[in-house]
């Protein structure tokens, strides 16, 4: 587990950077979303010890990339998208509206604002 979610990303980000940061500008920041989840986040029953582990790694590495990045144009995030979808459906049930999904034209956040 710690294999692929943590050394991959590490790797893959590594050997990706140069090309991230020779197509960025200021108009198009290169984008990096890492895949981090709900139990890397909060403390939950389930025994997913190193899932939970990895996926706070996720988390964490990706704060450090993003000062790392900064001033470079490229834009860094960790996403738990059970914690959306979460947050989507107590909004559904609240709202006796239609929700729409924002979808990909949502504005994004800033590496801060998504990693914190």
């Amino acid at each position: 587990v710690m294999g692929v979610n943590v050394a991959g990303l590490f790797s893959l980000t590594r050997d990706l950077a140069p090309m991230l940061f020779a197509s960025a500008n200021a108009e198009r920041p290169s984008t990096i979303v890492n895949l981090g989840s709900v139990m890397g986040t909060a403390t939950h029953a389930e025994k997913a010890y190193a899932y939970s582990a990895s996926k706070a790694a996720v988390h964490h590495l990706t704060r450090i990339l993003a000062q790392e990045f900064a001033g470079r144009q490229v834009d860094l995030a960790a996403d738990a998208f059970l914690a959306r979808r979460s947050a989507t459906k107590r909004a559904r049930r609240a709202a006796p509206r239609p929700y729409r999904w924002a979808g990909s034209g949502a504005k994004t956040t800033s590496p801060a604002q998504s990693c914190s």
